[in-house]
């Protein structure tokens, strides 16, 4: 047994009902001496109740029969001396578990926890993750375990890094030790543990010597390998927790920005579609101004005008001006040009009255003229079709400024979010430099394989489509900042070239999607996702999908 003086600090860290806490009352056991039939309990199990006073009132357990739950909500420590040595003194410090069932908001509020009882610490001599190997393959569950457990252990941390796999033995084992070993690191050393003890109905094996003899090998191999731990643990060098500070505030900036860019996202697509609807709008404007442009239309009307000629017609002096002649090329002959022999003109009729003009034969007179019609072309304005035409001309002047103002509010949008994008990319630079395995677009996608099959479950209509609504705007920020599945790892920035879309006949106001610019840096944002769908992010989702929940890290 191990004789080594000191304080040596172990962080449990591991997914939810991976057993951490079947480790804690082993080890307890493994310290206070307990035995299969008097077990000392420090966190309560479906079969046994808390033994040791100092902890009754200590633990966070929550539903001990839920595995799919958390059952540790907040950190808790437990110190134990060695029973050979008590100079040697062992705390371990069981955090919560990730990939839980309340979603990734719970895993943010969880890392929270984990990241902040580590820098209290000040320093480990080991990070023990537990997980689970029986699980063959690396489910979504799994692989949000892992990244967000990568994404948040600091480098110089990796040379104390242990890997327990629990549910098995050493033969057994399914987990996959490559995943694990690109997803956090390689482990120093592996350990394997099934204890039943505590997660067995005693009133079961208790009465069955096969069953007792089968939970009692496991028992003690799960003594040696505790054994085996601590002996590791105290040949390692204990490492200061004062990069998880760093880490934290380099997140709580990413997440400021991620923040930011949320916004500008949703702002900018409702500009884009403010600009489609104004576009739409100009072009109607556009064919109503070609359908009353002809507001214009000839007529051709026929006029009468007294124009002079060679020969005398009979006309009346009240009644010339009106283009009447009473009688065009009279012939006859009279001695004065006016008088009453004008009553013997063809023109006049009963009463002496002229059937022209009506006026008797002393106002009229002989003139060398004559009454002729001309053709002439009038150009006549349609009022009704020209206030049309004016209406639609106004309409389209203002959707034309309006498209020019929307275009300019885009492209300044634009090259805001590509500055807050740079700076993202720039801070996750920095966070790589004590954090080499942090890829911020796995993380966000690892969020979103998990908020999907959390969003299955959901039966509230309202609810579903809430969430929903959250993970396309989590998609769509994932999918910005990758590089559309191109290994150089690009960021994704704005094309901003207003200059090319002022046509009311053009299409394009769906073009304003991010576009790449090229970063040098590589393993900072790397994604094999090929989704380039856009959404719109109109969300006023109050339920637990809240995007600005995410972090992974602090507040």
């Amino acid at each position: 047994r191990n004789q080594k003086s000191g304080v040596f600090k172990i962080l449990l860290l591991g997914g939810t009902g991976t057993g951490k806490s079947t480790i804690i009352n082993t080890v307890t056991n493994y310290f206070l001496g307990g035995t299969l039939d008097d077990p000392k309990i420090v966190i309560p199990t479906k079969y046994y109740r808390v033994t040791e006073d100092e902890y009754s009132n200590k633990h966070t357990e929550a539903k001990v029969d839920d595995v799919t739950k958390s059952q540790t909500t907040k950190c808790s420590t437990y110190t134990f001396k060695h029973p050979d040595n008590p100079s040697s003194k062992f705390i371990f410090y069981d955090t919560p578990g990730l990939s839980d069932t309340k979603g990734v908001k719970q895993d943010d509020e969880n890392i929270q926890e984990i990241i902040n009882t580590a820098i209290g610490i000040g320093s480990l001599s080991a990070i023990v993750i537990i997980a689970s190997g029986t699980e063959a393959r690396v489910t979504p569950t799994i692989r949000n375990t892992l990244v967000r457990l990568g994404n948040n252990l600091p480098d110089e941390l990796m040379a104390n890094l242990l890997l327990i796999l629990t549910k098995c033995n050493k033969g057994g084992a399914c987990f996959s030790i490559d995943a694990f070993t690109k997803e956090i690191a390689k482990p120093k050393k592996v350990f394997y543990m099934d204890n039943q003890a505590f997660c067995n109905n005693p009133s079961i094996w208790k009465n069955d010597e096969d069953e007792r003899e089968f939970i009692e090998k496991n028992w003690n191999i799960s003594f040696r390998a505790i054994n085996d731990l601590l002996e590791t643990v105290t040949d390692m060098s204990a490492t200061s927790t004062q990069a998880f500070e760093t880490i934290r505030q380099y997140r709580n900036k990413i997440k400021s920005e991620i923040a930011k860019v949320t916004q500008d996202i949703t702002n900018i697509q409702q500009v884009q579609d403010r600009l489609k609807a104004a576009q739409r709008a100009l072009q109607k404007t556009e064919y109503q101004k070609t359908a009353f442009a002809n507001y214009t239309t000839t007529e051709t009307i026929k006029l009468k005008k007294i124009v002079p000629c060679n020969f005398s017609s009979t006309v009346c002096t009240l009644h010339l001006k009106s283009n009447i002649i009473c009688h065009e090329h009279c012939e006859f002959e009279m001695k004065s040009v006016t008088g009453d022999h004008f009553i013997t003109c063809y023109c006049m009729g009963r009463g002496n009255k002229c059937t022209q003009c009506g006026c008797g034969p002393r106002s009229h007179y002989h003139e060398n003229v004559k009454l002729i019609e001309e053709t002439q072309t009038l150009d006549k304005v349609l009022e009704d079709m020209k206030d049309q035409y004016d209406r639609a001309n106004q309409q389209n002047q203002q959707h034309a400024a309006d498209v020019n103002n929307f275009q300019s509010n885009l492209a300044k949008l634009q090259d805001a979010t590509n500055a807050k994008y740079e700076e993202i990319h720039n801070l996750c630079k920095e966070l790589n430099k004590i954090c080499s395995r942090f890829n911020l677009v796995d993380e966000l996608h690892a969020n979103l394989e998990s908020m999907r099959q959390d969003a299955r479950t959901i039966q509230n209509i309202n609810i579903r489509k809430n969430a929903e609504a959250e993970i396309a705007r989590l998609e769509k920020l994932a999918n910005d900042l990758s590089s559309n599945g191109n290994h150089n790892n690009t960021l994704k920035s704005f094309n901003s070239n207003p200059s090319n879309s002022y046509s009311s006949n053009s299409n394009d106001s769906d073009s304003y999607t991010l576009k790449s610019f090229n970063s040098n840096s590589p393993n900072l944002y790397s994604s094999n996702s090929n989704d380039s769908n856009s959404y719109d992010f109109n969300s006023s989702s109050s339920n637990s999908y809240n995007y600005n929940s995410y972090n992974s890290g602090t507040n």
